[in-house]
């Protein structure tokens, strides 16, 4: 799944919990959302695992919004209880959310949309396609 896929099914369930007026928990959602948004072309895996990189080159504990936490678990289950594929791949978000449980989202945001590849992964595919067609660039 790309995360732009999952930024969609994020912004369903903040606008549900909108119009059931759960506010700060949409607010939230929407935050962690738009966060994702710079890295819209990557799979959610890649996604996690450099967040997690990130994490581990810091000297930080990690902390995470423990109300974020709960939100994504329910929208996995949601998701599992309908037999969506889309679930599991969601359900690798929960990866990040380990170390300690803040009631502040905001570090956390941060964390999240300071995550991006090392190169293009665009910039890779075409260095690849020219080193196999032997041009020179």
């Amino acid at each position: 799944m790309k995360v732009k896929q999952a930024i969609a099914v994020f912004d369903a369930f903040a606008s549900a919990l909108e119009e059931a007026s759960c506010r700060s928990s949409a607010v939230e959602l929407r935050a962690f959302s738009a966060a994702l948004g710079g890295n819209g072309s990557l799979n959610v895996e890649v996604l996690v695992r450099l967040v997690r990189e990130n994490y581990q080159k810091s000297s930080d504990v990690p902390l995470y919004p423990a109300a974020l936490k709960a939100r994504i678990q329910s929208i996995v289950q949601i998701l599992q209880a309908t037999g969506a594929k889309q679930a599991e791949a969601l359900k690798t978000f929960l990866e990040l959310f380990e170390g300690r449980s803040a009631t502040d989202s905001d570090a956390f945001i941060e964390v999240v949309a300071a995550a991006k590849p090392a190169k293009s992964l665009k910039k890779r595919r075409k260095v690849r396609l020219i080193r196999a067609s032997g041009k020179a660039t």
